[in-house]
């Protein structure tokens, strides 16, 4: 008996957490300053963001970023989990640089830390979150161990584990590093979300940390997806646009 039409083997696996998808951006095309986001949200490039072969080329200038205005989509509760697919890091940066963020520490934006992700100079990933956007209020964790230049599918989960919310940096599927106990309200911050640098809306350029590479894929998802693993199957681009 042969299967419906519309019902072929070859049809894609619909993703079971899209509800709890706040952004899905795929950057692979068409080439050009356009992007778009698969929930719906305006993303803009500023100073000389492109899409090119096949990914988004981030020259790696203070000018240089992708943002979306703020939303309460960027408000993550205990469990979440973001992902970078296709992230081509052609040297290890000579300072840190911000990969994701939601985080605005300047002018006009002061104190609205929310949470960033961060490669460092030495290869390690940083993420941070801050429970009242300032300062003191940020707790900071590191993978432990280092990446290299190359091109990577990076994520970065927190999950409620009874009670305690941990934390898991992976690389490739696989985790980098031992899980961490990574506590704290994330505080609900304004400004812009940032892809490819921290600090989107300062009026000193010079005070944020950009990204110089490529990117394919991004998704945030408000919910964890793999709590706990040590390894999970990297889904193959591109991603599912329903459930």
């Amino acid at each position: 008996m042969g299967l419906p039409a519309g019902l072929g083997l070859n049809r894609p696996a619909g993703d079971p957490l899209w509800a709890s998808v706040v952004l899905l951006t795929d950057m692979r095309s068409p080439n050009g300053t356009t992007f778009t986001d698969a929930k719906g949200h305006a993303l803009t490039a500023a100073g000389a963001v492109a899409i090119s072969g096949g990914e988004a080329v981030f020259p790696g200038s203070t000018a240089d970023m992708l943002t979306t205005p703020d939303s309460n989509d960027w408000n993550f509760g205990n469990e979440f989990c973001i992902e970078l697919f296709g992230v081509r890091i052609p040297s290890l940066p000579g300072a840190t640089a911000a990969l994701l963020s939601h985080w605005n520490a300047f002018t006009p934006f002061a104190n609205n830390r929310s949470w960033a992700l961060w490669l460092d100079a030495d290869g390690q990933l940083r993420f941070a979150l801050s429970t009242n956007g300032q300062s003191g209020g940020i707790g900071v964790w590191t993978s432990g161990s280092t990446i290299t230049a190359g091109t990577y599918d990076l994520r970065f989960e927190r999950w409620n584990d009874a009670g305690t919310l941990r934390g898991n940096f992976y690389v490739n599927g696989s985790r980098l590093g031992s899980q961490q106990v990574m506590a704290g309200t994330v505080f609900n911050a304004t400004g812009s979300l940032a892809i490819g640098t921290d600090n989107p809306n300062a009026t000193t350029a010079s005070n944020r940390n950009p990204f110089t590479g490529g990117m394919k894929v991004v998704r945030l998802t408000n919910a964890a997806r793999n709590p706990g693993a040590a390894s999970y199957q990297v889904p193959t681009l591109p991603l599912p646009t329903s459930a």
